[in-house]
């Protein structure tokens, strides 16, 4: 213990105890965010009984693709099942497209349409008030009832207890509060502040392998920091050979040496990894994972925002188990010295600052451990290097239109109030009103935005051309957009013509198309002039509602950055077909942050119950696109840090 706290105010003290709180705060940290991504079992009664259940569909590319299920085929799959597979089934779809509005400003939430159900599934009983009181049985006969969560409570209803029976409007349509539930519920999605049951108000409706890499990552860096502190303590207890020796010679046994050395060994690393948990557990607030990590597209592999790393006896009990097993590492190689001892040549040449490089027997294992912490230092450098290079390629793909000065946001109105057939009228206003405000160079609707993987997509016929089976027809992304849309993203007329205001209901039906598409299925003809058909729900969905080809554009990365970004795009003008809930591009001459609040005004003026959703920058959703890939970048050329600077320090104790 003498030997232990002398050597911890010594510099070989404080690089131990440096050396090992760095590698346990790294492990810790890291493994606090696999557990809450993989094990934490969510924050519901029975976790282990609930599973998720999802229909798949072979592609035509031959991939399969996971769908959700839709309410009818839900109830029906309620009714088919056996008591004895089920205890309870619900369903649930996250819903981002409802506006709250009434009293004060338009707002919009995040809520979940569910199934009565789903509650009870849950374990979860509403805190004030009580749950649906529709019969699920009911042929799908909904009451527009409406739970709130606690924090939308507070923050619109002022905590009213008397709320319940109180009428609200959402998406323009007449609710009930009915309940409000418990402060620390949020759903599955770990973010619902609203729920309804289906049938009421329509909405719309990656896998996990980086923690896998920063556990693997992780584990080479604390593999290398056990190397690093075993040679810094092999060289003490070289150090200390001929005061070891005079002990021996005194009758301590080798059992008493070993058990000396170990121990100082272990208390040394014991105090790095006290001090690395407190810093793991400093650093993990702060370490706040990017969007795309929580919550993967479409919601499947979702984390949860219940589900984000935090310091708890969980985080602290593997903190020590990751303290006592760097100690043991890293005091077990040094324990071994003094069965090694000669005492004739010990006692003779092994003064406390005899030099190191007497016996190259006695090298050979600081030399392999140097070794051990050279292959993993560089190891963790060529996968951060590899991951650097990932990561600027993504950053340095084309994306087909210009991000700068763009400015993006959705409105999503109530589809009750403007279905299809009305939704022209209600964009026709919104652009105007937008298009005079000051600064505002172009603007245009969407159902997506370029990078968001939120694209509609069809299935594509072509006039002319032998009609294949819906399951066999080639996937293409549809796009309804204004006739400002090119000029505002910056893309490229290559062939034809951009859509024109005359391109109006009852107007000759026209389709603007993308060079990969024009590439892939008109290869050896001119596409222009050309008629296709789409599948889905719009009204191209027949042979005598073809569109004709007018024009071919350049393409753009529609989709993820590091999937296939640019895929065969179809656009068709919105006034000819569109829905109400548009996300909106402007393109500005200035700051597009400036505009806003007379933007959001202008859209008030179109309608005074739109709110603005996601209100971002392209280039803000640019960087949320590679947020996951900078996230694992920087977290390994950390790393790679780290492990160089300790192969330096284990280099550097040999000379």
């Amino acid at each position: 213990m003498r030997n232990a706290a002398h050597t911890l105010r010594t510099p070989l003290g404080a690089a131990v105890v440096t050396t090992v709180a760095l590698a346990t705060a790294a492990c810790t940290a890291v493994c606090a965010i696999v557990d809450a991504a993989l094990f934490r079992p969510p924050p519901f009664g029975e976790a282990d009984r609930l599973a998720v259940v999802y229909m798949s569909r072979q592609s035509p590319t031959g991939g399969v693709e996971r769908q959700r299920w839709s309410f009818r085929r839900f109830q029906l799959l309620r009714r088919a099942v056996q008591p004895w597979l089920f205890s309870e089934l619900a369903s649930v779809t996250r819903a981002s497209a409802l506006t709250l509005t009434g009293d004060g400003e338009p707002e919009p939430i995040e809520a979940e349409v569910v199934s009565p159900s789903y509650f009870r599934t849950l374990g979860v009983q509403p805190a004030l008030g009580a749950g649906f009181s529709i019969d699920e049985k009911d042929a799908g006969v909904a009451r527009a009832e409406v739970l709130l969560g606690d924090a939308l409570w507070h923050r619109r209803f002022g905590a009213d207890r008397g709320i319940i029976g109180r009428g609200v409007a959402i998406n323009g349509a007449p609710f009930t509060i009915v309940g409000v539930l418990p402060e620390t519920f949020g759903g599955l999605t770990g973010r619902a502040e609203l729920w309804i049951p289906p049938g009421i108000a329509r909405v719309d409706p990656k896998e996990r392998q980086w923690v896998l890499l920063l556990l693997g990552a992780v584990a080479f860096l604390l593999l290398l920091a056990c190397a690093n502190v075993a040679n810094l303590l092999i060289a003490r207890a070289l150090g200390r050979r001929r005061e070891l020796a005079i002990r021996s010679a005194l009758g301590a046994t080798r059992w008493d040496l070993a058990r000396d050395v170990f121990s100082e060994g272990v208390l040394l690393s014991l105090a790095g990894g006290v001090a690395g948990a407190i810093l793991a557990a400093a650093l993990l607030p702060f370490m706040t994972l990017p969007a795309r990590l929580i919550a993967p597209r479409n919601m499947y592999g979702s984390v949860g925002a219940f589900a984000e790393p935090r310091v708890d006896l969980r985080f602290f009990a593997f903190a020590v188990g990751v303290s006592v097993l760097a100690s043991l590492l890293c005091a077990a190689l040094p324990a071994l010295l003094p069965q090694r001892l000669e005492l004739s040549r010990d006692l003779k040449d092994g003064a406390p600052n005899a030099t190191l490089g007497a016996s190259p027997r006695r090298l050979t294992a600081r030399s392999a451990m140097v070794a051990l912490e050279t292959a993993l230092a560089l190891m963790l450098l060529a996968g951060s290097g590899l991951m650097t290079e990932s990561y600027r390629r993504l950053r340095a793909a084309p994306l087909g239109f210009e991000p700068a000065r763009l400015l993006t946001f959705w409105v999503r109105p109530s589809e009750v109030e403007y279905p299809p057939r009305r939704a022209p009228s209600l964009i026709d206003r919104v652009l105007a009103e937008i298009s005079l405000v000051p600064g505002v160079r172009a603007v245009t609707v969407d159902g997506c935005t370029p990078a968001s993987t939120g694209c509609a997509n069809s299935t594509l016929y072509v006039i002319g051309r032998p009609q294949p089976r819906p399951e066999d027809a080639p996937g293409v992304l549809r796009h309804y957009v204004a006739p400002g849309h090119f000029t505002a993203l910056g893309v490229p007329l290559l062939r034809g013509r951009i859509f024109t205001a005359d391109d109006r209901p009852g107007s000759r039906r026209v389709a603007i198309i993308n060079r990969i598409a024009a590439e892939r299925f008109f290869p050896n003809e001119d596409p222009i002039g050309k008629r296709v058909w789409f599948g889905g729900g719009s009204n191209f969905d027949r042979p005598d509602s073809a569109a004709e080809i007018v024009g071919i554009v350049g393409d753009v990365a529609y989709q993820s950055l590091d999937e296939r970004p640019m895929q065969p795009d179809f656009y068709t003008p919105y006034p000819q077909f569109t829905y109400a809930s548009r996300a909106v591009l402007v393109r500005t001459l200035g700051d597009p942050a400036s505009l806003v609040p007379a933007i959001r005004g202008a859209v008030r003026r179109a309608d005074p119950s739109l709110a603005l959703y996601e209100v971002r920058t392209m280039e803000e959703r640019l960087g949320d696109a590679s947020a996951g890939r900078r996230f694992d970048t920087l977290l390994l050329s950390g790393f790679a840090v780290v492990a160089l600077f300790l192969a330096a320090m284990g280099i550097r104790s040999l000379c």
